[in-house]
């Protein structure tokens, strides 16, 4: 979606999130996820999370600095994997 990109090179990572999420774009949503402010990342981390990636949920909520909610969702869903 050429909007999505407009909003990736003007910085806009808000509205290119919310785009993505409204078409379920997930794999474009993680890139611009890992480029957002920690807001916009815990977001898309409870967007994940309640579309069953909890491992992206996982990632996302660490880099935000929500260590507490990155370890309730990874033992919750059982992410026991060290690659974190």
């Amino acid at each position: 979606m050429q909007a999505i990109n407009f909003y990736t090179v003007a910085k806009a990572y808000t509205n290119a999130i919310r785009l993505c999420k409204e078409h379920f774009m997930r794999e474009e949503l993680w890139p611009l996820a890992i480029l957002a402010s920690r807001h916009s990342q815990t977001d898309v981390a409870k967007f994940y999370e309640d579309n069953n990636q909890p491992d992206r949920a996982v990632l996302l909520y660490h880099k935000a600095g929500l260590l507490h909610k990155a370890l309730d969702v990874a033992f919750r869903t059982q992410q026991y994997s060290d690659n974190y």
